[in-house]
């Protein structure tokens, strides 16, 4: 994520620093990998990007993380690729 959208307070909007649109546009500019949002039921103002190249990976009750499909398909295929170690009887008998 870019330093200036890294952490937005909300000074920066209030002072007019950083606008909806200005954040938007960032957000298209740089295409992070992973964003975090709080779980509240408030749209960004990036919510078409969102929506439309990023899935929801995690969520909890203060919490959502959305990753981008490159990085959701690199992710599963590293899944896919982790050869298991067979058992041996050693670990069976813990």
């Amino acid at each position: 994520m870019p330093p200036p959208l890294a952490v937005l307070p909300l000074k920066r909007l209030w002072t007019g620093e950083m606008t909806n649109e200005r954040i938007a546009a960032e957000m298209a500019r740089y295409k992070p990998e992973v964003i975090l949002l709080p779980n509240d039921s408030r749209e960004v103002p990036f919510q078409e990007l969102l929506e439309a190249n990023y899935r929801m990976v995690y969520q909890d009750d203060k919490l959502r993380l959305y990753a981008d499909s490159t990085t959701v398909r690199r992710a599963d295929s590293a899944q896919r690729r982790v050869v298991r170690r067979p058992q041996s009887a050693e670990d069976s008998n813990r």
